[in-house]
């Protein structure tokens, strides 16, 4: 009995002395090395990505070269789509769309 008395008394005082006493407020040091330390995280994560993703990028862009140059080589041989490609069907179009997508910008 005398120590749950003494346990409460010995919380209570703490509890009453923390509530006295004013809160702490973080300085700004410690808040700018805090946001300092997000920011160079976030700097280390998005320079990972770009070193991940830099290959893809580059095999996208391959790809789109080849497309570009030959786009008949898309379609099997024999197919109606390819003998249009062969004959500037897919740069036709793909020069019409371009076209369009400007005049929906304007």
């Amino acid at each position: 009995m005398f120590n749950k008395n003494a346990m409460i008394s010995k919380h209570t005082r703490a509890w009453l002395s923390a509530a006295r006493t004013p809160r702490r407020i973080p300085s700004s040091v410690n808040v700018f090395k805090n946001d300092r330390s997000i920011i160079e995280g976030l700097q280390d994560i998005v320079s990972l990505l770009e070193d991940q993703l830099h290959p893809l990028v580059q095999s996208e862009l391959s790809v789109l070269v080849d497309v570009l140059h030959r786009p008949e080589l898309l379609f099997p041989p024999g197919t109606e789509a390819r003998k249009k490609c062969e004959h500037g069907g897919f740069i036709s179009k793909l020069i019409s769309h371009t076209e369009r997508l400007l005049e929906e910008k304007e």
